[in-house]
């Protein structure tokens, strides 16, 4: 608490005398804080509460919320809320990804007991396909305007960059994909003004994205009506139709890929490619066989497949993507 001003008192009698009087300082109010947390765990796009009592505050009174990774120095994440007149508060914010101590203060109080919360990694297929390209995101600990990589390890060990994106307001997303079960991780290379950043791992377990399950096995039944053998996922492929759906979306360009082929591995012989944009997960294969051209891909003879989608904002808000292959 801040030292009062001094007051300057003097009188004046028939020799000049000058006094110094120090006003005397209220005694300081004890504030004891505690805090706690809605979830102990977020994604990129939850926020976390933070709320408290403040025994002994008085209302208006600043709080402060740190955080610190591991043995690492605390830094404020927040300030400007104030303590209610109940001695309670209130703030959200977003976690980065990784597991940090938070603790709050008010006014000059202590701080109140650290508690631990951990930020996760997003993705926007919860179960990714082998070899589907899927959107990774983090929060970074801080609002940097920098370079975050995207680093996938099948041992958690050894990795290798997979796509980068520039990060402005702490929230980071980059387009990558694993062949099986893996790991993924941000970080973030030195620069003139930042040190070095590097996330935590996160554990990608590879399986069949439900919606890419669902148009297999829609076409797969569909195929069988007519004598055709099942098609099989593969994982190049899937890759291709995931990358073309995403640039589709992101360019409101709705074309065939002039150069599909390109990315298939060696030993195709035949190959093909639906596409499709607006309609559902479970009208998509339903429109493709309303179209004879289209209809004509579903039954040829092929062996694998690749499917891949993405859904967002722009245009036609879906788009799907298959790619066919018969291999020797």
């Amino acid at each position: 608490m801040n030292s009062p001003t001094p007051v300057l008192r003097a009188s004046v009698g028939l020799a000049a005398a000058v006094a110094l009087t120090l006003a005397v300082p209220s005694p300081a109010h004890a504030v004891t804080v505690a805090l706690n947390v809605s979830r102990t765990s977020a994604s990129p796009s939850i926020p976390v509460t933070f709320t408290g009592s403040a025994v002994g505050a008085l209302s208006g009174e600043p709080v402060t919320l740190q955080r610190r990774l591991g043995s690492g120095p605390w830094s404020t994440v927040k300030s400007g809320e104030s303590v209610s007149s109940s001695e309670t508060f209130s703030m959200s914010t977003y976690v980065a990804v990784g597991t940090y101590e938070y603790r709050a203060k008010v006014g000059a109080s202590g701080y109140s007991t650290p508690t631990k919360v951990s930020g996760r990694y997003g993705r926007n297929i919860p179960i990714p396909a082998p070899g589907a390209p899927f959107t990774l995101s983090a929060r970074l600990p801080r609002a940097w305007s920098r370079v975050v990589k995207a680093q996938v390890s099948t041992n958690g060990t050894s990795w290798t960059d997979r796509g980068k994106s520039m990060s402005h307001s702490g929230l980071a997303g980059v387009r990558t994909y694993l062949p099986t079960t893996g790991y993924v991780r941000f970080v973030a290379p030195a620069t003139g003004s930042l040190p070095k950043w590097a996330g935590p791992r996160g554990r990608v377990t590879i399986g069949t994205d439900p919606m890419i399950k669902k148009i297999l096995d829609d076409t797969n039944a569909y195929r069988k009506l007519f004598g055709r053998g099942p098609l099989k996922l593969h994982p190049s492929l899937n890759r291709i139709s995931g990358t073309w759906a995403y640039h589709m979306h992101q360019t409101c360009d709705y074309k065939h890929n002039p150069d599909y082929t390109s990315g298939y591995p060696w030993g195709w012989r035949k190959a093909a490619e639906n596409i499709a944009a607006g309609q559902s997960v479970l009208e998509v294969v339903a429109a493709w066989i309303a179209s004879s051209t289209h209809r004509t891909n579903l039954l040829g003879d092929y062996t694998h497949i690749g499917i891949g989608y993405y859904q967002g904002a722009n245009c036609y808000k879906r788009y799907w993507v298959q790619n066919f292959a018969k291999f020797e």
